[in-house]
């Protein structure tokens, strides 16, 4: 696991955050450098590959502070309660946590070595943050939880329904999140239960009007660098939000990207829904971790559903077009299962483009 010193969060000097897998780091360090900022932590998107151009953003420490605080205060965390560091700290879902730790006065648990369902086992922290692969794992070897762990923030990607039912049958405290790096981490959360309507609470740090978020938890530049082109667009305190959502009072309802509902031969379809019915054949089939639903764009389609499997698995081809061919919800869209050697994805385990 990533770390760095936690104090320097109440400096005035800039914090550069490359990921490792990023092959032009000089490049992208030296456009950081040129924008003259200081107080500022410098971070690539979630999504970013580093192979035909690169998206960060430079938030403040102030900013990631203020998110930070209103993520503890929602919590109810106190002075020394611990956070657990299981996310990269070069993107803001790991960084956050180092945040909300320096408030709280302590420092996250850093464990030794990769991802592994043991630390929640041992725990020794009250607080996580997971994407829906590592929740995966924890479900798949029915893992009781440490006594001490109050709430496990489950965010980063599409998190199937299912998935989330079968954590809560498990007694797991999950936190639904909605989150993005322009606001610095977190723009609501709510503790799961059985009666989810997919409305999650706003922070009161944001304030959401005709789509647009007014706060003071907002970034200050996103850095686009394309080549040796480099677009550069500052936020004022606003951001307007990319995701269809659905608002009431002060909840929110995320309904997916602006790309959430998609075209395919003809007919409208919610992406999420397709996801949905994926995951519960994969699954069924112990899967999960080696498919993928992706939509590639066709000329005839619109977009085509492919479910990628890898190579490693290729033996459950057969069996996985036969349980495919007998879903009502998938059968209609899939246009085939296609082998290959690895399904890419980033380090937050989300799918990269296809």
């Amino acid at each position: 696991m990533d770390t760095f010193d936690i104090d320097s969060f109440g400096d005035s000097e800039n914090i550069y955050l490359i990921p490792p897998y990023i092959k032009d780091g000089e490049k992208l360090l030296a456009c950081w450098k040129e924008q003259n900022l200081s107080g500022h932590i410098f971070l690539c998107s979630s999504g970013t590959t580093g192979k035909t151009e690169l998206k960060s953003f430079a938030i403040s420490k102030q900013a990631l502070l203020e998110n930070a605080r209103a993520v503890n205060s929602f919590l109810g965390a106190s002075r020394g309660q611990k956070w657990l560091a299981s996310l990269p700290i070069y993107h803001v879902g790991g960084l956050s946590i180092w945040a909300r730790s320096y408030l709280l006065n302590s420092l996250p648990v850093v464990p030794a070595g990769k991802w592994d369902v043991d630390w929640f086992q041992l725990g020794h922290f009250e607080y996580a943050s997971l994407v829906p692969f590592q929740l995966y794992d924890l479900i798949k070897a029915d893992v009781v939880l440490a006594k001490e762990i109050k709430g496990i923030f489950i965010g980063g990607d599409f998190c199937p329904q299912e998935m989330v039912r079968q954590g809560l049958e498990l007694g797991y405290p999950l936190i639904g999140t909605f989150g993005m790096t322009e606001v610095c981490s977190q723009l609501a959360s709510k503790y799961l239960d059985w009666d989810e309507d997919g409305f999650l609470e706003i922070l009161p740090i944001h304030k959401i009007h005709d789509g647009v978020v007014t706060s003071k938890s907002i970034c200050t530049l996103e850095i686009m660098l394309r080549d040796d082109e480099v677009n550069v667009k500052r936020f004022n305190g606003k951001y307007h939000l990319q995701d269809k959502y659905e608002l009431d009072g002060h909840r929110i309802k995320p309904l997916g990207r602006s790309d959430g509902l998609i075209k395919i031969k003809g007919r409208l379809v919610l992406r999420h829904e397709l996801e949905s019915s994926a995951f519960e054949i994969f699954n069924e089939l112990d899967l999960y971790k080696n498919c993928a639903l992706v939509f590639a764009p066709d000329d005839v389609w619109g977009s085509k559903p492919l479910v990628l499997l890898e190579a490693s698995r290729k033996d459950e081809k057969v069996r996985l077009e036969s349980v495919i061919s007998e879903s009502q919800s998938l059968k209609p869209f899939v246009a085939e299962v296609r082998v290959v050697d690895k399904i890419q994805r980033t380090a937050l385990g989300k799918i990269k483009k296809y």
